[in-house]
């Protein structure tokens, strides 16, 4: 298949041009003239300038909704009896964002060229994971596309969901406590300042809580571009900080050490690695195929790294509980022992679905949990600054009534 540029003058007396790939002229004038127009040239590019052409005019990812409304729509049309490239072609005009839009045709255009489903979408690596192009390829090649793709929408919706929880149980704190620092700042550089002129006018001898605040403000006020750089530059350094492999390592590890905090993470990590497990298997994936995918969706390297362990050791005829069973802070005693179950019986698909099923009401409650604790939590907090505030203001009106 080849690369065209091509030129059309259109009904209306306009021009249009553009890329299409097809596999000689005639096949590339089929795709793209309309009733009424007539093709002016049809010219073969080089494929680095189709790639151009694609990355100039597609130039942000997806989001995960789009994923979830792309999948659930292709997969819902195939199953009504549609063929693959009319689901594609159909979703194309129901999509409302353009760069979706043009990403589907495209894909559209591969398939209808001879291309499987999971190569056009693995052309677009950027925007979809890889377990998701290894999951689509493992439905062709079970046959079950449609069934497949209905499942990777449901599990893309559930991510979502978990997701979203999660965030929003980060979230609240962290933005509590942002606009307590900016409220702290605004009253430390600009209301503390005013209130200690009046107290230097009646000659009142400032308490070390209100001059050190005063202190502090003066400092802020008379450099702020300093503090503003420094602030910035540690922003910048922590940012690459966080993209040195050890020490996103060391980051995450400490991330697994925080109360609460790490419950979270790893009920978040074991859903998403025995749901996608769970849905690569039922698929028709082996063992070893399966883990590998899998565990690409986890968020934590901690766990990744673990999990680069297990492949080698299924290999070696060892069962999916064995390779775990070393790893009991990360993977709990008792999902091991419920796999070793379900191994034991031959019932693997129906005991990852539970394990993963387990972990998720676990999450859920340990948000729950979390949003309930800390908002007395953030109270006392707000109550000792606020409170801290009002000593040092306070103080030295204490100290010249007592005076007087």
């Amino acid at each position: 298949m080849f690369n065209f540029k091509y030129k059309v003058a259109t009904k209306e007396r306009t021009m249009r041009e553009g890329y299409v790939r097809a596999f000689n002229p005639t096949m590339a004038k089929r795709k793209i003239l309309q009733e009424g127009e007539t093709a002016i040239s049809f010219s073969r590019v080089k494929s680095e300038i189709y790639s151009k052409h694609l990355r100039k005019n597609i130039s942000f990812g997806f989001s995960k909704f789009e994923r979830i409304i792309f999948f659930r729509n292709v997969s819902t049309m195939m199953s009504s009896g549609l063929s693959l490239i009319e689901a594609l072609n159909t979703s194309s005009e129901v999509v409302k964002s353009a760069n979706m839009k043009k990403v589907i045709l495209d894909m559209s255009s591969e398939v209808e060229n001879g291309s499987s489903l999971s190569s056009a979408v693995e052309k677009y690596s950027n925007y979809f994971p890889n377990y998701l192009i290894e999951t689509v390829r493992l439905g062709e090649i079970s046959g079950t596309l449609s069934d497949t793709l209905d499942q990777i929408s449901v599990d893309l919706e559930k991510d979502y969901e978990l997701s979203r929880k999660v965030m929003q149980a980060l979230l609240y704190p962290v933005i509590i406590l942002a606009v307590m620092f900016l409220l702290l700042l605004v009253l430390v550089v600009f209301v503390l300042p005013k209130i200690a002129d009046l107290y230097a006018d009646l000659g009142v001898d400032l308490p070390m809580l209100t001059r050190t605040l005063l202190g502090l403000g003066s400092s802020i006020s008379n450099n702020p571009l300093i503090y503003g750089g420094v602030f910035f530059l540690l922003i910048v350094f922590l940012t690459f900080l966080y993209r040195v492999p050890k020490a996103k390592y060391v980051y995450h590890y400490i991330l697994l050490r925080l109360p609460i905090i790490k419950n979270i993470i790893k009920e978040f990590n074991l859903v998403k690695f025995f749901r996608s497990l769970e849905t690569l298997v039922t698929s028709g994936a082996s063992w070893v195929t399966g883990v590998d995918v899998a565990k690409k969706t986890l968020t934590n390297e901690v766990y990744r790294k673990a999990a680069d362990t297990i492949p080698p050791v299924l290999l070696h005829g060892r069962k999916l509980s064995e390779a775990l069973d070393p790893y009991p802070n990360l993977f709990p005693i008792q999902s091991v022992k419920i796999l070793d179950i379900g191994e034991k019986t031959g019932s693997m698909e129906e005991t990852l679905q539970k394990v993963s099923q387990y972990h998720e009401k676990s999450l859920n409650h340990t948000v729950k949990m979390m949003t309930t604790m800390i908002e007395p939590v953030l109270m006392l907090l707000i109550g000792i600054v606020v409170g801290g505030i009002a000593l040092s203001v306070f103080l030295p009106i204490y100290q010249l009534v007592n005076f007087i």
